[in-house]
């Protein structure tokens, strides 16, 4: 019965409005201390000083849990800069100075900076010809998007060059996936294609990018003159016939074909 309800100390009623205050969104400070000034007839300074360490208190727990609930994108190789504000934006969400939609939204654009500056990192290492460590930066844009075709594009250039065919392939076929018409991406992976000896693949590949060659735009067209060729496709075709001096089976050689290994982790 109500007569019965044991009654509240002001420890208790201290901590169930410290309780209630903490549950709704954006409290402050002097909200939670004038109402303990209201509610329990504690002074000012006596509330100040309690709210204060609870709310350092919760801020702490929320910092630690919103942490590691971020622990995975923590764990990307972030330039300090980028860090920083990232950090920063954790304290500011577990003090509900912000929403978790703008960091998020914060994260995604720093995420998609870090992966362009990691592209044209590689991209320079590859022109010193310092494949392992341009691998090692393509790898990195791709932590940070996954999306990133021309990264993709790139890494699958650098794993030929490496002989790693196969992992070269996936990176490809992802990209043709989101564009199946870049027929200059499904001739490379016809060459890895070839490389491996699945030749009805390459066959596939390279009569495709012939066909889908007659929208090369001029870049293309120049490049393929360049090389001594009339047009792209008449470039791709060169390489289609040099399909016939292949064996139609090399078991032995199929089973040396490299791969990345686990430490060499593909994205």
């Amino acid at each position: 019965m109500w007569w019965n309800k044991k009654k509240e100390s002001l420890d208790e009623k201290i901590l169930r409005i410290l309780k209630e205050s903490f549950e709704k969104q954006k409290i402050t400070i002097d909200k939670v201390v004038g109402r303990l000034m209201r509610e329990t007839g504690i002074n000012e300074n006596e509330a100040h000083v309690i709210t204060e360490e609870a709310f350092s208190k919760v801020v702490s727990k929320r910092e630690e849990l919103i942490k590691k609930a971020f622990s995975n994108i923590l764990s990307f190789p972030f330039t300090k800069t980028h860090r920083d504000i990232i950090e920063n934006g954790i304290l500011s969400l577990s003090n509900n100075k912000i929403e978790s939609s703008d960091l998020d939204e914060s994260i995604f654009n720093i995420r998609l900076l870090e992966s362009e500056n990691w592209l044209i990192k590689g991209e320079k290492l590859v022109k010193e010809n310092k494949l392992n460590e341009a691998l090692d930066s393509f790898d990195n844009s791709l932590k940070f998007s996954q999306s990133n075709m021309s990264c993709l594009i790139e890494r699958g250039k650098v794993l030929q060059d490496l002989d790693f065919h196969k992992d070269a392939i996936k990176d490809f076929t992802k990209v043709i996936d989101n564009n199946p018409n870049d027929f200059s991406v499904i001739f490379l992976r016809g060459c890895s294609y070839m490389k491996i000896w699945e030749l009805r693949s390459a066959e596939d590949d390279f009569n495709k990018a012939i066909r889908l060659s007659v929208n090369a735009n001029e870049q293309q067209t120049r490049a393929a003159k360049e090389s001594g060729y009339d047009s792209v496709g008449s470039m791709y075709r060169r390489t289609l016939a040099m399909l016939s001096i292949f064996k139609d089976d090399d078991t032995e050689f199929i089973e040396q074909m490299k791969m990345r290994n686990n430490k060499q982790r593909i994205v």
